[in-house]
């Protein structure tokens, strides 16, 4: 570790050039500059020069050491360097409203740490955290040596390829702006969402889920050419797109000859209506309503495809193979023993069970299975939700019985469930759209489940054969 230090040490020796500093009255233009792409966390007294590419929302958090807010800001120097900057709490209050998209600073010191690639977009292996120490100063003659923003463009066609959460930089025509709406999330805020058709020059159109202020204040007449930075890549309704809190949005960029050829290309095929288009979205898949509807047989690609349960609920029935039951956390809830509720209840320092719902304690609660499982057939695999009563029907148990395995007896435990791996099901699953952490996705609810009549379905499966040799 010491070689190691010692080597990332003699790496960032190398400044690049010599430099009001905001909390300080240190002047950062006398120090040098290291460039971006050498940060590292062994190094702690350092100055980079930057443009802040990307300056997100303040976002308010509570956690075990109570309420704060942070805020992250994308940086780029003029050597082509990226890296996140993330502030809290007093640091907040310090440098946002300095902290301008588009400015150029001098930055010294703060801490270095890994950086989160769920969340940090920008291809540096680590993120800054501003803390006390850090100094800002803004540099008033911006000579444009640092680009105002670096892309790396991945065209329509080529989002199939793209794995799901992979996050990308697109140059598009925007086609269609949908109206803003809103959605509840799990903690109860409304939250904004607004969808645009994006179309480049491979003819591919995609959905775009807008989020937040962004979905409120977004506006595009006339087609216009725009670029986004730091998309993700969904799954949902065949492949569509997202933004965060981290997305950067501009139209038609200066300086950008792409967007200049992209909006030529546009004007030469006369506008959308003389396009042939191929989409990547689904548009309204699926169907049905309630649990009584009837539900259509298919496979696990055919329910991606067609968009089942995007653009509202669906039923289908498939049969698959269990290929994986995670049973590590969360496989059952203690629930309200009242026959009205099935709400989850807690336990008090009595030792009886709390019920919010019903304003009430009891002295005993009812375990019940809440499952998630893998399923899969020839064509792909999905998750599936798994409620109590069908989990009873797999396992052979109430969940009161798998509770006391697990504390008495790990090894049968784990049998109840390794029992059930490879087995082939029939199921009639529920689809619908939900949304987490401003990302919308389609959970799959099984309402029925039952072993597989081997002999009916084969009956089925020649029934089709033969309609398929009459034609």
């Amino acid at each position: 570790q010491q070689q190691q230090q010692q080597q990332q040490s003699s790496v960032v020796q190398k400044p690049i050039a010599s430099a009001s500093a905001f909390g300080s009255s240190t002047n950062l233009s006398s120090g040098t500059i290291y460039p971006i792409d050498q940060l590292n966390p062994y190094q702690d007294n350092w100055t980079i020069k930057a443009r802040v590419t990307n300056k997100g929302d303040v976002r308010n958090y509570n956690n075990a050491k109570g309420p704060g807010k942070l805020l992250s800001v994308d940086l780029l120097d003029a050597q082509g360097g990226e890296i996140r900057a993330t502030m809290f709490n007093e640091q907040v209050d310090s440098f946002e409203p300095m902290l301008e998209k588009g400015g150029v600073y001098l930055i010294s010191r703060g801490s270095l740490k890994a950086a989160n690639k769920r969340w940090n977009t920008t291809n540096h292996p680590y993120e800054i955290t501003f803390n006390r120490e850090t100094k800002i100063q803004r540099v008033a003659n911006d000579t444009g040596e640092i680009k105002t923003m670096q892309y790396n463009f991945v065209s329509l066609a080529d989002i199939a390829n793209k794995d799901k959460d992979d996050v990308i930089d697109v140059l598009a025509i925007v086609t269609h702006v949908g109206d803003v709406g809103s959605i509840t999330t799990k903690k109860g805020d409304n939250l904004a969402k607004r969808n645009i058709t994006l179309l480049d020059a491979s003819s591919r159109t995609i959905e775009l889920t807008l989020w937040g202020t962004q979905a409120e204040n977004f506006s595009a007449a006339g087609a216009p050419v725009i670029a986004l930075k730091g998309l993700r890549v969904s799954d949902y309704a065949g492949r569509s797109l997202s933004t965060s809190g981290n997305t950067s949005v501009d139209f038609h960029p200066p300086n950008l000859p792409e967007a200049d050829q992209l909006k030529a290309w546009y004007d030469r095929q006369g506008g959308i209506a003389n396009i042939t288009t191929y989409p990547l979205t689904v548009q309204g898949g699926g169907g049905g309503g309630a649990s009584s509807a009837p539900a259509t047989f298919m496979h696990m690609q055919e329910v991606v495809d067609q968009g089942v349960g995007v653009q509202q609920q669906g039923m289908f029935e498939t049969e698959a193979i269990i290929s994986t039951l995670p049973h590590e956390r969360t496989w059952m809830y203690n629930a309200c023993p009242s026959n009205d509720c099935k709400r989850k209840v807690t336990q008090d320092h009595t030792g009886g069970w709390r019920c919010d719902k019903c304003n009430d304690t009891y002295d005993d609660c009812h375990p019940r299975y809440i499952a998630s499982m893998t399923a899969s057939d020839l064509t792909g695999k999905l998750w599936f939700s798994l409620f109590n009563d069908e989990a009873q029907k797999l396992f052979g148990k109430p969940a009161s019985e798998a509770k006391q395995l697990e504390s008495n007896d790990k090894a049968a435990f784990e049998k109840m469930f390794n029992d059930q791996l490879f087995r082939t099901v029939r199921m009639k699953v529920r689809a619908r759209s939900e949304s987490y952490n401003e990302v919308e996705k389609v959970k799959y609810n099984v309402v029925s489940m039952n072993t597989v009549d081997w002999a009916a379905s084969a009956n089925d499966m020649a029934a089709k054969i033969n309609a398929w040799i009459q034609v």
